[in-house]
């Protein structure tokens, strides 16, 4: 089942994208691949009770189940050792992914005295987009054939 903003890209976004930049393949259309959503519990008192609360919430807002993310490498200044769980993540993909997308998109672009036009807003709502990437998938350059030179005899 294709949602409507899936079939906006396609039926919008794709063509006037090859026609703008002269594509000549449609895989060559830059394209959303994935989205991941996460959060980090910090520096809580119970950090178990505040996982709990940040993954029930992530499920919620992805309807998904969240993995948890661990530390690195351990940190002595913000009390963090290596493997210790600071926090969980979702990633989403294929029609969960476009379906977040979309309900995302519609909250934060609802007319209101704010947001006369219903445009995206500009200032941070309860939820926080950040490092949103477009994955874009580009031409690998043609390697260039190195000449080889004849060997010199050692004299």
């Amino acid at each position: 089942m294709e949602n409507e903003f899936y079939r906006h890209y396609k039926d919008r976004v794709m063509p006037a994208l090859r026609e703008r930049h002269k594509y000549k393949n449609v895989h060559q259309i830059p394209r959303v691949a994935k989205v991941v959503v996460n959060t980090s519990v910090g520096s809580q008192a119970d950090l178990k009770q505040a996982m709990e609360e940040a993954k029930t919430e992530l499920a919620l807002i992805t309807g998904q189940q969240p993995a948890e993310t661990r530390a690195k490498k351990s940190i002595a200044n913000f009390k963090l050792r290596k493997d210790q769980i600071i926090g969980a993540k979702v990633t989403l993909r294929g029609d969960r992914m476009y379906e977040f997308l979309e309900r995302l998109i519609k909250r934060h672009t609802k007319k209101s005295q704010d947001n006369p036009q219903g445009k995206i807003a500009e200032r941070e709502g309860p939820i926080h987009i950040s490092n949103v990437k477009l994955i874009e998938q580009k031409e690998k350059p043609a390697k260039a054939k190195k000449k080889k030179e004849p060997a010199k005899a050692k004299a």
